[in-house]
């Protein structure tokens, strides 16, 4: 997530654990987009307009991307992609790479902990398994097909 944040209204999280969880409104925007700035400016002299550009053009991405997709991960993914495709055009693929490696790991981590709850709900095997329940349903990870065999606890 690069600048990467998504022109919907994000309540961080759509899953109904979660957004119980995460803070009204939370924007990753607010963490990726500081990251970027930073780390593109050894790159360029003004990262903050490159990416104001990137959002401002991301349309035209959006219009070609297959409408197979579900419109919801087309919004969360267009515009980091569209960053990393301008930045592979102004400083090459290898760095590039790199900044986007560490912007969206980032936020993804960020947005990882507030959909699991992890600083307000004990740190349990039961309340991972729960969360990760919710967060398969409606999550950004509801497009996986990944399914739950069983869930042991290890307990005897």
């Amino acid at each position: 997530m690069t600048s990467t944040g998504i022109a919907r209204p994000v309540n961080s999280f759509p899953s109904k654990v979660a957004s119980n969880r995460a803070v009204a409104g939370m924007d990753l925007r607010k963490i990726t987009t500081p990251i970027l700035t930073h780390l593109l400016r050894r790159d360029m002299c003004f990262p903050t307009l490159f990416l104001l550009k990137c959002k401002l053009t991301v349309g035209r991405l959006k219009k070609r991307i297959d409408p197979k997709f579900p419109q919801e991960l087309i919004d969360i993914a267009a515009l980091p992609l569209w960053v990393y495709i301008n930045l592979k055009e102004k400083i090459g693929q290898q760095r590039a790479f790199e900044v986007m490696r560490v912007a969206i790991l980032t936020g993804g981590l960020a947005q990882w902990n507030l959909q699991y709850g992890a600083a307000e709900t004990e740190r349990t095997f039961k309340t991972l398994c729960d969360a990760e329940i919710e967060v398969n349903k409606s999550g950004f990870t509801q497009w996986n097909t990944l399914k739950s065999s069983f869930r042991n606890d290890g307990s005897r």
